[in-house]
C-alpha cells in the first residue's frame, strides 16, 4: 500500500471500505489520502482509520474530509488529528459530534479555524474537556455562537482564557447560562469580558462571578450592569468591586447595590463612594446602614470620612433622628453631638449592636465611663478600631471584662500603650482565653506596658506567647564596630634609608670577615709526625 504513487491512489469507496485495518490501513501514505478520490473517504472504516499514520493525515483533502463518514471518525487519533491541515479540517457538525476523547485532544487551532462555523454545534462536552487550550486560540464569534449549550461546560479554564477577545461576542445568553463555576468562570479576563454582550452578560451566575478572576473586572461596561440580574450581584468579591471602572460603577441601581455581600463592600474605593454618593445621595449611604448594619461597612465607610473623599458629600446628609432608639443607625450616631449623651442615656441597650461603630474618636468626650460599662457585649465588639484608639483609660477600664472575648484583635491593637496598665486582670483574662494568638502580632507600644501584674495573671499558654513576643519586642543590641586601624609611623627620609642600607652592608661585611678569618685559621692547621 505504501508503494502506490498519488496519481494511482484512484481506489473506490467500496474499496477503501475494504482495507485490511491494520496491515493495509498501516500501509497508508499522505499521497494515497490526497490522491483519493473525494467520494471514496466515506468508505473509511473506524478501525482503519485508527491504524493510519498520522503523517498520512497531511494529505487529506477538503472534500474529502467533508464526505466521511460520521459514524466512523471517532477512529482517527490524537496524533493523526493534529496532522490535518486547517484548509481540510472541513468535518461535518455529524462528524465533530462523533469524535473521540483521543482525537479531541489532538484538535489544532488550525482545525479550530478550519471548521465550518456550524460544525460547532456538533461538540460534546466531553471533548472540550480533552481539547489542549492552545487551539481555541483558532475560535471566531460567529463560530463560539453555535457551541451547544450543554457541552459549553467542558471548556476548561486555561481554553476559555485562550478564546481570542473578539470572539467572546459570541456567546449567547444560553451559553453562559450553562458556564460551571469551576471551570469555564475561572477563565474570564478583562478583555474578553467586555466584548461579551448585555444580552448574554444576562444570563451569568452569582456562583459564576465569585469564581472569576478579580482583574477580570476592569473590563465591565456600564450596559453590562444594567444586564446583570438582582441575585447574580451576590457573587461578587471586594478585591473584584474593587477593579469595576468608575464610568461602569455607577450604573449600578439601588437594589442592586443592596445585594452586595457586607465582607465585599470594603472594595468600594473612595472615588466608588464619591460618585454613588453624588448619584444616590442619602439612599445610598444609609442603604447599608438599612439592610447590613454591619461593623466592616461602617467601618469602610467611616474610613473615608476621615480621608475627607466623601466630607462635601455627607457633611449635608444630616436627618431627624427616629422616634425611638432602637431605629437609630450608625449613620446617624455619627452626627450626634451635643445631644449625644442624652439621647445614649435614654436607654443604652436599645440601641441596636451595629449602630455603636458609628461612634467617631471625637464624640469620645461626651460619653462617660459609666455609658462603657452600660453597653452590652454584642454592643461593645461593634466599636470601630479607629474610635478604639482614642477611648479614654477609665472608659477601656470600665468595659464589660466579657467584651473582650468577642472585640476584633485589630482593635485591640489600636489601644494606645499609655492605657494598656489600666486594663483589668479580668479584662486580660477575656482577651487571652479566647484568643491566646492575640499576643503574637501585638504591637510592641502595647507588649512594653503591660505590669507584671498583668501578666502574672495570665494563664500558662496566654504568658508563653506573650513572653515570645516581648523578647522579639525587646531592643537588639546595635553591633559594635570593628576597632580603627592604627595610624602608620610617618614615611622614612632618604637619609634614613641610606643610613639603613650602608648599616645593613657593613653587617654583612663584618659576618663574612669573620666567618674568613675562623676558616683561614682551621685550614693553617697541621698535623704533627709522628717521630
Amino acid at each position: 500500500m505504501g508503494r502506490i504513487p498519488k496519481d494511482a491512489a484512484n481506489f473506490t469507496m467500496e474499496a477503501v471500505r475494504n482495507f485490511s485495518p491494520t496491515n493495509g490501513c498501516g500501509g497508508i501514505t499522505s499521497d494515497i489520502m490526497a490522491g483519493l478520490p473525494a467520494a471514496s473517504y466515506f468508505g473509511f472504516r473506524s478501525a482503519c482509520l485508527a491504524n493510519i499514520l498520522s503523517t498520512a493525515y497531511l494529505g487529506v483533502t477538503p472534500a474529502g474530509v467533508a464526505l466521511f463518514d460520521p459514524t466512523q471518525v471517532g477512529g482517527i487519533t490524537g496524533n493523526g488529528m493534529g496532522r490535518i491541515p486547517r484548509a481540510s479540517a472541513t468535518f461535518t457538525l455529524e462528524a465533530v459530534a462523533n469524535f473521540s476523547t483521543n482525537g479531541c485532544s489532538g484538535i489544532t487551532s488550525d482545525i479550530m479555524a478550519g471548521l465550518p462555523d456550524i460544525s460547532y454545534g456538533g461538540f460534546q462536552f466531553v471533548c472540550f474537556e480533552n481539547i489542549l487550550s492552545v487551539a481555541y486560540l483558532g475560535t471566531t464569534a460567529s463560530k463560539i455562537t453555535n457551541i451547544p449549550p450543554t457541552s459549553v461546560g467542558g471548556i476548561q479554564s486555561a481554553g476559555q482564557n485562550r478564546i481570542p477577545a473578539a470572539a467572546w461576542a459570541g456567546f449567547t445568553f444560553a451559553q453562559i447560562e450553562k458556564f460551571q463555576p469551576n471551570t469555564n468562570c475561572g477563565g474570564f479576563y478583562a478583555e474578553g469580558l467586555a466584548m461579551i454582550t448585555p444580552e448574554a452578560i444576562a444570563g451569568i451566575s452569582s456562583s459564576c462571578i465569585f469564581q472569576t478572576l478579580s482583574p477580570t473586572w476592569a473590563g465591565f461596561q456600564p450596559a453590562q450592569v444594567t444586564a446583570i440580574t438582582v441575585e447574580a450581584c451576590t457573587g461578587f468579591t471586594g478585591p473584584q468591586i474593587s477593579y469595576i471602572p468608575n464610568a461602569t460603577i455607577v450604573a449600578f441601581t439601588l437594589e442592586k447595590l443592596a445585594q452586595i455581600n457586607p465582607n465585599s463592600v470594603t472594595g468600594f474605593t473612595s472615588q466608588h463612594l464619591y460618585l454613588l454618593s453624588q448619584l444616590y445621595g442619602d439612599k445610598f449611604v444609609t442603604l447599608y446602614t438599612t439592610y447590613i448594619p454591619r461593623v466592616l461597612v461602617c467601618a469602610a465607610f467611616k474610613k473615608y470620612f476621615k480621608d475627607g473623599a466623601l466630607a462635601p458629600m455627607f457633611g449635608t446628609l444630616g436627618a431627624p433622628l427616629p422616634p425611638s432608639l432602637d431605629q437609630i443607625t450608625w449613620f446617624e450616631v455619627t452626627y450626634l453631638t451635643s445631644n449625644l449623651t442624652t439621647t445614649f442615656f435614654a436607654d443604652v441597650l436599645a440601641i441596636q449592636h451595629g449602630a455603636i461603630c458609628g461612634l467617631q474618636p471625637d464624640q469620645l468626650t461626651l460619653l462617660s465611663k459609666e455609658f462603657f460599662s452600660t453597653l452590652s457585649v454584642n454592643q461593645t465588639q461593634y466599636i470601630a478600631a479607629d474610635t478604639m484608639g482614642d477611648i479614654g483609660s477609665d472608659q477601656l477600664q470600665a468595659i464589660v471584662p466579657g467584651a473582650f472575648s468577642r472585640i476584633p484583635s485589630t482593635s485591640i491593637y489600636n489601644i494606645p500603650g499609655i492605657h494598656v496598665p489600666w486594663i483589668t486582670h479580668a479584662q486580660i483574662a477575656n482577651i487571652s482565653g479566647y484568643n491566646v494568638a492575640i499576643f503574637d502580632d501585638m504591637p510592641c507600644d502595647m507588649i512594653t506596658n503591660f505590669t507584671q501584674s498583668q501578666i502574672d495573671s495570665m494563664n500558662t499558654v496566654a504568658r508563653g506567647r506573650f513572653q515570645n513576643r516581648k523578647i522579639q519586642c525587646e531592643p537588639q543590641p546595635e553591633p559594635q564596630p570593628e576597632p580603627a586601624p592604627q595610624p602608620e609611623g610617618p614615611p622614612l627620609s632618604g637619609g634614613a634609608i641610606a643610613g639603613i642600607v650602608i648599616g645593613s652592608l657593613v653587617g654583612v661585611a663584618a659576618i663574612a670577615g669573620a666567618a674568613y678569618y675562623f676558616y683561614s685559621h682551621r685550614s693553617g692547621y697541621q698535623a704533627i709526625p709522628n717521630v
